[in-house]
């Protein structure tokens, strides 16, 4: 098979030479019945190759003649070599892992050091890990832009229990509450994975479903295992300003828009702000509740948003 050609890309025929390939490899308690002796000498959901299954017929594959490979799983894993060390499977990786960092449209010379990267380090253990030094360290972007990757609504919740060290608790409504926009726990059922860019996520239901998880959520009993109060300092507590400007700090990390700050600072000066509830109330849940329903305005500003 020495010095065969590898085809610049895949059409019908390679991925019915594929089917071929990689009949036979699946999983225990998976396969058909006249093969359940096989399978059920490996626990369950573990991979199995059966040979009864496989078909040995395959023929060429991106150029690549498979016959002459008989062992048993030889096409299959012939197939998986030179879809992996293909250069088209270097770009395809790379931009995705691009858009995923720097949002729908990645400056081209991030996605290039990470083709070389990956093409350099193809056969290394941590090969990833290169292709993400080469991308994030080796160049000027990071830092230099501003944040244009919005987060999906269950990394948006996410985001605030971790930025404000809340406690989840386990409990079923986090497997549910994000169905309805396919992006709570195994909520989504292609192979193709969720969609990475904004436009899906910016849409009236994902934004509708954001917003309400922010101001419902943190009141639940998913996330009642720790308290705001007693992670703010007593010197922000003497003004509304001071009050938003800790905690924006901390689930931010810089300055929201003037606009943004001017809202959440009006809101923090009326009845229902922070340091009203301390005034009025020694239950520490109505305190609790304040400070996580600013934590939950917080999370709708643009930056907070925006990772």
């Amino acid at each position: 098979m020495a010095g065969q050609t590898v085809s610049a890309g895949f059409n019908d025929q390679d991925i019915i030479q594929t089917s071929r390939a990689l009949s036979g490899w699946t999983v225990s308690r998976g396969a058909l019945a006249e093969s359940r002796d096989a399978v059920s000498q490996a626990p369950a959901g573990t991979f199995t190759y059966i040979r009864a299954l496989h078909n040995n017929q395959a023929g060429s594959f991106m150029g690549v003649n498979l016959a002459p490979l008989s062992a048993d799983m030889a096409q299959g894993s012939k197939v998986i070599e030179i879809t992996a060390l293909h250069p088209a499977t270097a770009t395809f990786v790379v931009t995705k892992i691009a858009r995923r960092i720097f949002g729908d449209a990645p400056p081209k010379t991030v996605v290039a050091r990470g083709v070389d990267a990956w093409i350099a380090h193809q056969s290394a253990p941590n090969q990833i890990a290169k292709v993400l030094e080469a991308m994030l360290i080796d160049g000027p972007e990071v830092g230099n832009a501003a944040s244009v990757k919005v987060r999906r609504p269950y990394e948006h919740f996410l985001a605030i229990v971790r930025t404000t060290d809340m406690v989840l608790n386990a409990s079923p409504q986090m497997g549910t509450y994000f169905d309805s926009v396919r992006d709570g726990l195994h909520s989504w059922t292609g192979p193709n994975g969720r969609p990475d860019n904004n436009a899906y996520w910016l849409g009236t239901g994902s934004n509708l479903l954001t917003w309400n998880s922010s101001l419902q959520l943190p009141f639940g009993e998913i996330a009642l295992a720790s308290t705001l109060d007693q992670q703010t300092p007593d010197s922000a507590k003497a003004s509304p300003t001071g009050l938003v400007e800790y905690w924006v700090e901390r689930m931010i990390g810089f300055q929201v828009s003037s606009d943004a700050m001017t809202a959440l600072i009006s809101d923090q000066a009326d009845s229902q702000g922070v340091l009203a509830a301390l005034r009025k109330s020694s239950n520490a849940l109505t305190v609790e509740g304040a400070y996580r329903r600013l934590a939950g305005l917080i999370s709708t500003t643009s930056e907070f948003v925006y990772r």
